[in-house]
């Protein structure tokens, strides 16, 4: 047989091929979304998510092609697939209990991420897998030129991964939400399945009626999980966000007395808002009361934030001293839009004025990339974006800190907020930035945002200037030898800090 003729007798498997594994893909895409609100989003979350999934698909595809030597193909094609699309339904119906019930009974992070990420997604991607051994069957087992068809299969198989990895990451996941896009998959992986397996009438009312279930799921979780609910002051529970660079979750509680909407990424509350109009601009935690008591206003014009979450600091430099200026540099342009929406970001635009002003700039770019190419001085740079509760590696560096410096008018000051211990676990992340700033600022300064035991994973607030400040209750780091210089090249972050936010 001829490449041509076995391409049109065989289409019909190079779409299955295709499509099972850009499923698979949009899965393994999916996995950190759901579980980083309980678990986090650090390495240790990732690698035990790809870890599970590589060994289901060696158990699969070991398995599947076993079976297949014993068993008929298209039968089992039928009910690998159907399996597929029901465990591929459980997920998010199942995704926050599973994480939650692992994590309270093991407290170690990876090893509740790996049994987690089991739970969920070792069977689903194990029947997906299966699959691979049972259609190469049916397409080889008359084939002279097989080591030519394998490599076609292959090249099949990794063109569906590349197209769900890009088109699951950057395109559905951020447009829908990991949750409906699995209800969806697993409706796709269904009508798969008598597409690939035996076409009685029965396995398709069967196939059919799951599909039926996936919508009504979709239609449930639309309705449950809508983030206008979030505006009714009564509302209880949360409500999530996918956006293109994680989950966010939307809460609303109270706080000092008072109704507040809370703001949380990868399990860490990073931001929010009283609701009540003649409070919706005041501070909120005490880390930002702390950095404003800092803050010598009557040296600062212009200043610029990086990271904006619910923009709790630039609603309220902005409605407090509306003559200065100020940048904020947000790498997500849906968390801008959450914070239009959900905490009042829309309305200090409106009140005063902004867009007409130009004293709010607000920039959705990497703030590394913004710093290394703006021309732009500024009297105060406060760096207040994170991952979770971890510093993002990228902006900590020494390489970093001297953008800023760059980026500072004379007399300007560094502000960084730092998540850490002084001691015990996390302590070896805020001495090495320490050490770093040092490096690079010959003043360098550090102090408690809150009180709490030194081994307690807290804020801190990191000063940095090229003259001396007079600062109240500057806290002296003795070197221990565990510090580092954290570089471009060398930046261990995460590895430092590990979830230390989620274990204190």
């Amino acid at each position: 047989m001829n490449i041509k003729e076995h391409l049109r007798k065989n289409t019909i498997f190079y779409i299955l091929f295709f499509i099972f594994n850009a499923v698979e893909m949009i899965m393994e895409t999916s996995a950190s979304r759901l579980l980083s609100p309980v678990l986090g989003a650090t390495n240790a979350v990732w690698i035990a998510i790809i870890g599970v999934i590589l060994l289901s698909s060696c158990i699969g595809n070991y398995f599947g092609g076993k079976l297949s030597e014993k068993y008929n193909a298209d039968t089992l094609l039928y009910i690998v697939t159907a399996a597929a699309s029901v465990f591929i339904l459980l997920i998010p119906l199942m995704a926050d209990m599973i994480a939650e019930s692992v994590r309270a009974v093991f407290y170690n992070i990876e090893i509740s991420a790996i049994i987690s990420s089991a739970f969920l997604f070792f069977i689903p991607t194990a029947l997906l897998s299966f699959t691979t051994p049972l259609l190469m069957k049916e397409m080889l087992e008359e084939e002279k030129k097989a080591g030519y068809i394998t490599g076609l299969i292959h090249a099949d198989i990794a063109l569906g991964s590349l197209f769900g990895a890009f088109i699951g990451g950057f395109v559905l996941i951020p447009s829908f939400g990991a949750d409906i896009i699995l209800y969806i998959l697993s409706g796709v992986v269904m009508i798969c399945s008598f597409i690939a397996g035996n076409r009685k009438k029965r396995n398709i009312l069967i196939s059919t009626g799951l599909v039926i279930v996936a919508g009504i799921l979709i239609f449930l979780n639309t309705f449950s999980n809508n983030p206008d609910r979030i505006l009714n002051l009564d509302f209880k529970g949360s409500v999530y966000i996918d956006t293109e660079y994680g989950r966010t979750e939307l809460t609303n509680s109270t706080y000092n007395g008072y109704p507040v909407r809370w703001y949380k990424t990868s399990g860490c509350y990073s931001s929010g808002t009283y609701l009540d109009e003649d409070k919706k601009y005041d501070l909120i935690m005490n880390y930002f009361t702390k950095l404003d008591s800092l803050i010598p206003y009557e040296d600062v014009e212009n200043t610029l934030v990086i990271g904006g979450a619910a923009y709790v600091y630039p609603r309220y430099y902005i409605s407090t001293f509306p003559d200065k200026t100020m940048d904020v540099v947000e790498i997500d342009p849906k968390s801008t839009e959450i914070a239009k929406k959900y905490f009042f970001l829309q309305d200090l635009i409106e009140e005063y004025g902004l867009k007409e002003t130009g004293k709010l700039g607000l920039y959705n770019d990497d703030a590394r990339i913004f710093v290394n190419e703006t021309e732009k001085k500024y009297d105060v740079i406060i760096n207040d974006a994170f991952s979770g509760g971890n510093a993002i590696a990228t902006l900590a560096t020494k390489e970093a800190l001297e953008c800023y410096r760059k980026c500072l008018n004379a007399g300007g000051i560094y502000y960084a907020n730092i998540l850490a211990s002084l001691n015990g676990k996390s302590s070896r992340w805020l001495r090495s930035e320490y050490a770093t700033a040092k490096e690079v600022f010959p003043y360098v300064y550090l102090v408690k945002a809150e009180e709490g035991d030194d081994s307690k994973y807290i804020n801190y607030i990191l000063i940095c200037s090229d003259h001396a400040m007079d600062i109240e209750g500057d806290v002296k780091i003795v070197s221990d030898k565990t510090e580092m210089v954290l570089t471009d090249d060398f930046c261990p972050v995460d590895e430092m800090v590990g979830n230390s936010y989620l274990e204190s």
